[in-house]
């Protein structure tokens, strides 16, 4: 069985979940000011996502008291993930730091001007600037653990925001109840059996699920292989 008890931590205790949903434009009353992308990592990413988030505000998807439709809120989350990934691994403290940032900057990055930082975002992270639909690495346990793994940081990271995201959802959890005794065999059958080298492989698989491409797209393709009715 895979753990995703970790992922709890990166998102409970963070004030992620309560900001995404209220992410508004704030403009300064003298006119806003000129910003700058920070060279910071953790700076950096947090300051893409609060202008990914009220981008969508902006291309009116929603009013500022409610959540952001599924597919934005991945692409707000993908700058947290993607800032998370290290060596080719996917690190939690790494994924919280940007998510703990993201209220904190929010207020004096949305009444600037936010909307010449698009570009820069896109420019230091071509990967979360990829929304079209994302085809899977070829079936392995690898993909199959990042499919999982990937599905249940967002289920943990969204359950609670909106009821509008309970289909996606409910296909991440069935996701996760199908692939349990495949991963668990296939842990078994490699030769993984070690706790340590469980979670050096999951953190691997999930920091590939992470570069394909914005989350929500990857689940999408992540469900269609494999919760088909002829998945193997």
């Amino acid at each position: 069985m895979v753990d995703i008890d970790h992922l709890k931590d990166v998102f409970v205790k963070s004030s992620l979940l309560l900001s995404l949903p209220t992410l508004a434009l704030v403009l300064s009353a003298c006119g806003p000011a000129k910003l700058e992308l920070p060279a910071e990592p953790v700076a950096r990413a947090a300051t893409c996502g609060v202008v990914a988030a009220a981008g969508a505000r902006q291309g009116g998807t929603g009013a500022v008291d409610e959540a952001l439709p599924i597919d934005f809120q991945g692409r707000v989350l993908h700058y947290a993930l993607l800032a998370a990934v290290q060596d080719g691994r996917y690190s939690q403290d790494a994924a919280a730091a940007v998510a703990q940032q993201m209220p904190v900057l929010q207020p004096e990055v949305t009444k600037g001007q936010w909307q010449e930082l698009a570009a820069s975002c896109d420019t230091a992270f071509p990967k979360a600037a990829k929304i079209e639909p994302v085809e899977l690495p070829a079936d392995s346990l690898k993909t199959q653990v990042g499919c999982y793994q990937l599905g249940s940081f967002l289920w943990t990271a969204l359950q609670s925001q909106s009821d509008d995201y309970a289909k996606d959802l409910g296909k991440y959890r069935e996701l996760r109840v199908t692939m349990d005794p495949k991963i668990g065999a296939g842990f078994a059958r490699d030769g993984i059996r070690s706790d340590e080298a469980i979670k050096s492989f999951r953190k691997k698989a999930m920091a590939e699920m992470i570069e394909l491409g914005s989350p929500i797209p990857v689940m999408n393709a992540c469900t269609d292989r494999y919760l088909s009715n002829d998945a193997a």
